[in-house]
């Protein structure tokens, strides 16, 4: 008769398989989740950093109402609690100049002008109770500065009230408007110049001269 051996321990290895295999289905279920995220499956934002990925979803929102937003011609943004952006769109991302990844589960304030801190902490406040807006000046290196308008209102959402925030790239438009001011300027001086050289003309003539009116 064969004799078994003591201390056998093939029980917990087996139990130590078991708890192995449950682990591992966790985490290929966790990464399948995130995969259906970043693919678009799932109305989230994953966003990667060195603790691992953080998850950001917009309450309430369809694939088709994603859509929508990143198609519009201005940005958008979504702010949670101390101004954390929580969502933004494509044009949003374009106009800072930042990728989409990059500013979502960031602060409003990282992304604009340091010297602007106090104007978009009243912005922010100001929005809690009305639209409010502001213009903000954002240097580029090795580019023309760009001039962006930002509105902030209140938004009800699932999960509570939120602030959105609607950013307006004006940088064309105040060129126009200073193109637009150059010229008058130069039609101006042109004008007082005109107007000084009659006066000098007529001031040193030898002539007397009189201006009459038709009575």
């Amino acid at each position: 008769m064969t004799k078994r051996p003591k201390n056998r321990k093939s029980p917990p290895a087996r139990k130590a398989t078991a708890s192995y295999r449950a682990l591992r289905k966790r985490l290929e279920e966790a990464e399948q989740t995130l995969q259906a995220i970043r693919s678009g499956d799932v109305d989230a934002i994953v966003v990667g950093g060195p603790d691992g990925d953080r998850v950001f979803t917009l309450a309430g929102a369809d694939h088709d109402y994603r859509v929508l937003m990143d198609e519009m011609s201005e940005g958008v943004a979504t702010l949670g609690k101390a101004g954390v952006v929580s969502y933004c769109n494509a044009r949003f991302a374009t106009i800072f100049g930042i990728p989409g990844e990059r500013i979502v589960g960031s602060s409003i304030f990282s992304i604009l002008p340091k010297t602007a801190k106090d104007q978009v902490a009243a912005l922010l406040h100001a929005g809690l109770f009305t639209v409010s807006r502001g213009e903000f000046r954002l240097a580029r290196n090795g580019k023309e500065a760009k001039t962006v308008s930002l509105a902030v209102s209140k938004v009800a959402m699932d999960t509570g009230i939120t602030q959105c925030v609607i950013a307006t790239d004006l940088t064309e438009e105040k060129r126009r408007e200073e193109e637009v001011a150059a010229e008058r300027a130069e039609r101006e001086a042109a004008l007082r110049a005109s107007e000084e050289r009659y006066r000098r003309i007529v001031e040193t003539a030898v002539e007397g001269i009189w201006l009459v009116d038709a009575e």
